[in-house]
């Protein structure tokens, strides 16, 4: 029996944060996968590159939706990792180009303004993932 004018609280702060733990994982998973569902309607896609060069190889032709094919989810490799939404790659390295642009877009006219398809789509989901935690952990 607690003494007069005391006040006793049984706090399970591992079972707490284990459940919390729980709801994170499956609403990360959900918030990553929705990244690149939306990544996937929002990249660019270009044109097919039919020009032959003579000093070209037949795999340096340009062909559309290569980028929107290397989009990908993969689990994080370190301890307390969620999950990461990939583009881009080997053969489609040229993402950041089209997020940010090209160095010729401020030194001459001719080039790449970027797109910013990824972090628009991120950003869309930030306010979407507190939503969902908020409602989820019922705060």
């Amino acid at each position: 029996m607690a003494a007069a004018g005391r006040f006793q609280v049984k706090w399970y702060a591992g079972a707490i944060l284990k459940e919390m733990g729980a709801v994170i994982a499956v609403e990360e998973k959900d918030a990553a996968n929705r990244i690149r569902q939306r990544l996937y309607k929002k990249v660019p896609v270009g044109t097919q590159t039919k020009k032959k060069y003579s000093h070209g190889k037949q795999w340096q032709t340009r062909r559309p939706g290569r980028l929107r094919s290397s989009i990908r989810m993969a689990k994080s490799k370190f301890r307390d990792g969620g999950y990461i939404v990939l583009v881009g790659g080997r053969l489609p390295y040229y993402a950041y180009w089209v997020e940010k642009g090209t160095i010729f877009t401020w030194k001459q006219r001719y080039g790449r303004k970027g797109e910013q398809y990824m972090k628009r789509a991120v950003a869309l989901e930030k306010s979407r993932f507190m939503r969902n935690m908020r409602k989820r952990l019922g705060v």
